[in-house]
Order: structure tokens, then C-alpha cells, then sequence
């Protein structure tokens, strides 16, 4: 989910830095148009916290949650602090979340 080679199929390219305990990041989601971010938890393969701010939005907080459930893995997405945001990400999130469910069908 957060290796650079996946990121950029399910989320977009990771332009600089890395998803990594107290690592900063920035993801370009298509023509130049990028999100800087900074991980405030970061467990492997369980939990990942950190900052989401796009420069025409107010910063904004996304968090993961993997865990084993019998029919394979439960991922729980939190984005919080969207306020009036709340119903364009609702839609974005969907088709964010489709990709990584293909790349992890296939990898």
C-alpha cells in the first residue's frame, strides 16, 4: 500500500520523500496537482496516520487500519477534518480504494 511502485497505481506518484515513520511526503495526483503529507503513525502492516494538505485545502488528517479477518483482510479508511469536503472525497476515496483492491488481487 505504501511502496512506491503501488502507490502510484491505487493514489498517485509519489513526487518526494516516503511514507515512513516520521517521514514527510508528497503524492501528485495528476498534473502537477500534489498533496503534501507528514506521517504521524506509522506501524508495519498494521496502521499509518499523517497529514493530507492540498494547497487549496485545509489540512485534513487520513488514517489505516489493517487487520486479518477469515476471508482475508479488513482495511478500515478514516479521513477526518474534511468539514464541507466531506461528499467530493466520499467519491474520490471509492474509486481510490477499487485500484488497491485490484493491485492487492493481483500481487
Amino acid at each position: 500500500m505504501t511502496e512506491e511502485t503501488h502507490l502510484k497505481q491505487w493514489l498517485g506518484k509519489l513526487a518526494q520523500g516516503t511514507v515512513a515513520p516520521e517521514a514527510s511526503f508528497d503524492v501528485d495526483h495528476g498534473d502537477g496537482y500534489k498533496c503534501s503529507s507528514s506521517v504521524l503513525d506509522f506501524e508495519t502492516e498494521r496502521a499509518l496516520r499523517y497529514s493530507w494538505a492540498f494547497p487549496d485545502e485545509p489540512t485534513s488528517e487520513v488514517s489505516w487500519e489493517v487487520s486479518p479477518v477469515p476471508e482475508g483482510t479488513k482495511l478500515k479508511l478514516d479521513h477526518s477534518g474534511l468539514s464541507d469536503l466531506i461528499d467530493s472525497y466520499r467519491d474520490g476515496w471509492l474509486v481510490h480504494l477499487t485500484y488497491l483492491a485490484l493491485i492487492h488481487r493481483f500481487t
